[in-house]
């Protein structure tokens, strides 16, 4: 049973005895003790949040800084979903075999990040070309991928890399390539069917789940 119990008072909107949101400086009505010697005291939401240990029941509604997920966040009882993406803004020549070349990077705040990288590559060359890709930080690797592409010039494809990453602090992530032979192409542009796709190409894209 929990110590206080609240009672929205004052705008919450949706006609008597409904409430659709509250805001952290909405002053609200606290019965305490319930369920000992109840009684009543004004209090607002953070200072109900504080004694019960950053827990306070919100409605979910509201718009801004008055949604559950928002309210939830700033009293420390949960995060907001942050989504976040980048894409290559130019081609990216890879001139040596064997050696990891960057596409495109995303700065990220601590936390445990979901991420999906797409890297479009061409091979310029009439050998086969094996790639490999990864999602790292330039020195931890979080996730990697490997493909081929056929011995003919030109030929294109993706390749797809997921990771989690568990982020004691900030850091920027990027989605990197290496190939077996010198001189082939990250791309930032789809090669066909382009318009309005400039620098949609190769991009990355992180969730945050905690």
């Amino acid at each position: 049973m929990p110590e206080n119990i609240l009672i929205p008072k004052g705008g919450g909107g949706g006609g008597s005895g409904t409430v659709t949101s509250v805001a952290s400086g909405d002053t609200s009505i606290v019965v305490t003790n319930p369920t000992t010697t109840p009684s009543l005291q004004l209090a607002s939401l953070s200072t109900i949040a504080a004694n019960e240990g950053g827990t306070v029941p919100i409605a979910n509604g509201g718009t801004g800084s008055t949604t559950a997920a928002a309210a939830l966040t700033a009293l420390g009882a949960g995060i907001a979903n942050t989504v976040q993406s980048a894409y290559l803004t130019g081609d990216v020549t890879m001139t040596n075999a064997n050696t990891f070349y960057d596409g495109p990077a995303l700065t990220l705040v601590a936390g445990t990040w979901l991420l999906l990288a797409v890297v479009q590559i061409v091979n310029n060359g009439a050998t086969v070309d094996n790639y490999t890709g990864k999602i790292w930080d330039g020195t931890t690797p979080y996730g990697a991928a490997y493909t081929s592409l056929s011995a003919a010039t030109n030929t294109d494809g993706d390749i797809v890399i997921a990771a989690v990453a568990v982020l004691a602090s900030g850091a920027t992530l990027k989605a990197s390539v290496a190939s077996t032979s010198g001189g082939d192409t990250l791309k930032a542009t789809p090669r066909g069917n382009n318009t309005g796709l400039t620098n949609l190409g190769s991009g990355i894209f992180a969730l945050r789940v905690a």
